[in-house]
Formats: C-alpha cells, structure tokens, sequence
C-alpha cells in the first residue's frame, strides 16, 4: 500500500507546538512581563526628596496622606527637580501586651533593623516602645548637643506631642510618646559618599525645620 503524506498548516504547526510547550511559553511569559514591569518601575519611580520612616504601635495607613502632606510643608525641594516628594514609610510594631500578630511584629522589627543598617532613610520618627526595642546607643544624632535646652528635645529624642506639626496633622487619638530622630551616619561605611553626606544634611535641615516650626 502506498503511504499518504500528511500535510500540516501553519496554524496547526503552532497548535501542535503550543500543546507541546504550552508551560514554557506561560512561564516565558510571566517571566518577561515581570522584567518589564521591573524595568518601567526602576526608569519611572518617583524622585524623593528625602525618606521618613514612621513606626510605632499605632497605624498611620488611613492617614498616609495627611501625614505625608503635612511632612511636605517642612521639606525643601532639595533634589531641585520642581516638586517636593516625601517618601513616607509607615509600618506598625505593637508591644507584647497589644501585639495580634506576632510574626507581623518579628518582620516589621527586622525591617526597621534593615533600614537602620542603610543610608537611604535619615529621618525617624518611631514611638518609645520602638526605641527602646532597637537598642539605640549611639545610632542617632544628640539633638541636645546641637539645640540645648529646647522643650521637647533630650537626648536624641525630639518629642512632638506639643509641636506644630501635630497641631497641623489634626489627628484624634494620635499616641503623645512618638518622637523624630535623625540616623547619624557616623558608623555608614559609605559616609564619605557625597551623596550620603547631601542626604543626611537635607535630612538635618527638614528636622530643624519641624523643630524650630518653620514651614510653608
């Protein structure tokens, strides 16, 4: 008997290969979309004037935007791109006491410990409880040296339970033991960078800012 060839269309060559390879392509797919995404959101991401870390027992996320406002009105457009842009990192650490999701607490704790090891984020502004859990020593500047004898201010703690700044935020309920500290760099391996050093010193200049209630 004579063998008949079968011919095949490209539409089924692509069928055939997609039934084959169907996993790899998606795989492919995603992989490439995620890249792409990566990409954009590296070119096009906002440039901040400078990074505030908020952290404490209390949530600042339904009043992200207020905060963030209000924190605007004390920064300079240090980076000279037009616009002034804070970067407002807010995340909660409970007590042990008031804590609903310990393993929530262990991650948020060991993401402030990240912060604290970099350059990016100068400007604290964290509740006693944190404080006291990070174990300081030396890791922020000694406002006192720099301001004596000012209300609110000792050690490296400037207290803003009293200060223009939460007069302007408005918040009821708002905890009075949360306190704004600037990271000293002292012990950065990059400190001699000039861009950590720009960092730390528009850093200074937005804190004295709030300290001495200037604003816009």
């Amino acid at each position: 008997m004579e063998n008949k060839l079968t011919y095949h269309c490209f539409k089924d060559k692509v069928g055939n290969f997609f039934y084959h390879y169907k996993w790899i392509v998606m795989i492919c797919i995603i992989s490439i979309s995620i890249i792409s995404i990566l990409i954009f959101n590296f070119f096009n991401r906002p440039s901040y004037d400078l990074t505030v870390l908020m952290v404490g027992n209390y949530s600042f996320l339904s009043e992200y935007d207020k905060i963030n406002q209000v924190l605007k009105e004390y920064a300079d457009d240090y980076n000279q791109d037009g616009e002034i842009l804070i970067e407002l990192v807010p995340f909660t650490i409970q007590d042990e006491e008031n804590s609903e999701n310990p393993y929530s607490n262990t991650l948020n704790l060991s993401k402030l410990m990240a912060n604290l090891t970099l350059s990016t984020a100068v400007v604290y502004i964290i509740d006693d409880y944190v404080y006291e859990s990070i174990g300081t020593d030396g890791a922020f500047v000694n406002l006192e040296l720099e301001y004596g004898d000012i209300l609110g201010i000792k050690n490296d703690k400037f207290n803003i339970e009293n200060t223009e700044f939460i007069k302007k935020l408005n918040l009821q309920n708002f905890p009075k033991d949360f306190s704004i500290l600037i990271r000293n760099i002292e012990d950065f391996s990059d400190k001699n960078k000039e861009k950590v050093i720009l960092n730390y010193n528009n850093s200074k200049n937005f804190v004295n800012n709030i300290i001495t209630n200037t604003y816009k």
